[in-house]
């Protein structure tokens, strides 16, 4: 996204909080907040693709990770 997003740490909500707060200010004193379609690198449709993929991504990575470490516990108690 670019210039066109507000950028912070996942996991971190003041970060969030911070970026949040920013943009109110500056749309309270007046200033653009919002850039044109064309200025966008990518469509709100294609952002929520990619944001679907990505959780689809995380979710199955962290059910990947909970079931090695289901067996490799399993493994550990039969020694």
């Amino acid at each position: 996204g670019g210039a066109a997003c507000r950028y912070f740490a996942p996991g971190c909500p003041a970060e969030l909080a911070t970026e949040l707060q920013q943009h109110l200010e500056l749309w309270q004193a007046g200033a653009p907040v919002r850039l044109e379609q064309r200025e966008l690198a990518i469509s709100w449709a294609e952002s929520a693709v990619q944001f679907r993929d990505e959780v689809l991504r995380i979710a199955a990575a962290e059910a990947a990770s909970r079931s090695t470490d289901s067996v490799a516990a399993a493994a550990s108690s039969q020694l």
